[in-house]
């Protein structure tokens, strides 16, 4: 029975340590505008190279440079993204992916994922 008290503490102490680590020394939401510009480097999935109109399940990876935008302009270089589109649908006026990105910045790393129609 003491074992399982031990095990409990130390849970109990793990959650504690994790969240006071995990609160944040900002007060409010952090806004930041940033401009993707394509880096050239992702690869083709299964062979999709946009030679041909997508098909649903096609797929496409993506990696581009982060900047800062300034206005009317690019600023300094603050970090690289890479993902994955899948085509969901495809329709002669559109149609719907859905994307999956990571984005690499100097603070840390945010996960992107969502649908475009």
């Amino acid at each position: 029975m003491r074992k399982y008290g031990f095990v409990l503490v130390l849970v109990a102490l793990s959650v504690a340590v994790w969240v006071a680590s995990s609160g944040s020394a900002i007060s409010g939401p952090q806004v930041f505008t940033l401009l993707s510009v394509d880096s050239g480097t992702a690869q083709p999935i299964n062979g999709f190279t946009f030679d041909r109109a997508p098909r649903a399940g096609d797929q496409f990876g993506f990696a581009d440079n982060l900047y800062k935008w300034a206005g009317s302009k690019r600023g300094a270089k603050v970090g690289s993204d890479q993902g994955i589109g899948t085509f969901l649908t495809v329709t002669q006026s559109g149609g719907s992916q859905v994307f999956d990105a990571q984005a690499n910045l100097s603070g840390g790393t945010i996960l992107v994922g969502g649908i475009l129609n």
